[in-house]
């Protein structure tokens, strides 16, 4: 009877191919990370150039309606800027006799009567803004003018506004501008660049809790502006 051998491994090939297969994994594991590292680089340059863009066409936008001869520009210092942000306009087309209460044709936003919340109304007489104060703000039905007083047609205004200050002058056809005070500020934040908000806050309304000190404590919507020399 022939008796056949059994042939298996020695410790010494076993230890080889362990070694061998331990550095096979680890390269891959190398190349997994070189690639994850290079797509979150990716990803992060993207979010930088979305952003930028976003930063930039913010402050165009109110760089563009702001005039510093007409008093939008607050303060303007090295890494910061402070102007009147424009949140809405309108038409008057009609008033409360003896009040100062105005509806307003065709808003382009929301008026608000927050502590913080003023206007520019244009005096067509004079051709000049007036400065003035949002006391009040009704919406219609159930505002104080159901209709557009000043113009024919039975118009029905959307918005009827209260201000406080200098509204002399002011009539049908006037524009009036509703602002807030905002400021803007360049700062650097784990490495990175960051573009700060502040609106001033309205009565009512969402709070922001984000924050940074950057000097004062206020508080800011961020957007990432651009990278951070390393």
């Amino acid at each position: 009877m022939t008796v056949r051998r059994r042939h298996g491994f020695t410790m010494i090939e076993l230890l080889i191919v362990v070694i061998v297969g331990l550095l096979v994994l680890g390269s891959v594991y190398r190349v997994l990370i070189s690639q994850s590292k290079e797509y979150e680089n990716h990803r992060e340059t993207i979010d930088v150039e979305e952003t930028l863009r976003g930063a930039a066409a913010l402050l165009t936008s109110e760089l563009q309606v702001a005039s510093a001869s007409r008093g939008d520009l607050y303060a303007i210092g090295p890494d910061s800027i402070s102007l009147r942000s424009f949140q809405t306009s309108g038409a008057i087309c009609g008033q409360v006799v003896n009040v100062n209460r105005y509806a307003v044709w065709q808003p382009s936003g929301s008026f608000t009567a927050g502590a913080n919340d003023s206007a520019l109304a244009y005096k067509l007489s004079a051709s000049t803004w007036n400065i003035t104060k949002v006391n009040q703000v009704w919406t219609n039905p159930g505002a104080p003018l159901t209709t557009c007083t000043g113009w024919s047609g039975g118009l029905i205004p959307p918005v009827v506004v209260e201000l406080t200050g200098d509204t002399t002058g002011l009539a049908t056809g006037s524009v009036i501008r509703s602002f807030r005070k905002t400021t803007y500020r360049l700062f650097t934040q784990n490495g990175r660049w960051w573009l700060g908000r502040r609106l001033a806050a309205a009565a009512s309304g969402p709070r922001h809790s984000r924050a940074t000190t950057c000097g004062t404590r206020w508080k800011f919507h961020f957007a990432r502006l651009l990278w951070a020399a390393k």
